[in-house]
């Protein structure tokens, strides 16, 4: 399991790196996917645990939301980073981001970062809601 959580959260971070700088129209995109990824990542850590031990679904879906949610972190701050390391080389861009900075740009990032990480999360208890609609969890208890 240790495995499958630290591949989703590697995921995570590739996706969140790639889609944070993207907006539709002024709709910044990241976060929707995050918590498409995170719910995604939920049903399938659920799935795949109940195919193989017997009561570690919610454990494993709610691990994969979080650790969905730690990549999506990673993944805008290594985005952020490797960023400010481009602009850093180029003058122009070096005295635009100086200025971006001194106008809340480190706050705008650490926003988006929890943000994603929100929203992956309850991907993530979403994804277990609809694991749970079809496979009940708790029917021996019921």
């Amino acid at each position: 399991m240790k495995r499958m959580i630290g591949i989703i959260a590697a995921i995570a971070l590739l996706v969140a790196a790639m889609v944070t700088p993207i907006d539709l129209s002024g709709i910044v995109v990241g976060p929707f996917l995050m918590l498409a990824f995170g719910a995604g990542a939920s049903w399938w850590a659920a799935f795949h645990v109940a195919e193989h031990t017997s009561d570690r679904e919610m454990y494993a879906g709610i691990l994969a939301g979080i650790a969905a949610g730690a990549g999506a972190v990673a993944g805008v701050l290594l985005m952020f980073a490797a960023s400010a390391s481009i602009v850093a080389l180029v003058p122009r861009l070096n005295m635009a981001l100086a200025q971006f900075v001194s106008h809340g740009g480190v706050l705008i990032g650490m926003l988006l970062a929890l943000t994603d990480f929100i929203f992956a999360v309850s991907g993530g208890f979403l994804g277990l809601v609809v694991y749970e609609r079809k496979h009940p969890m708790w029917h021996m208890h019921r």
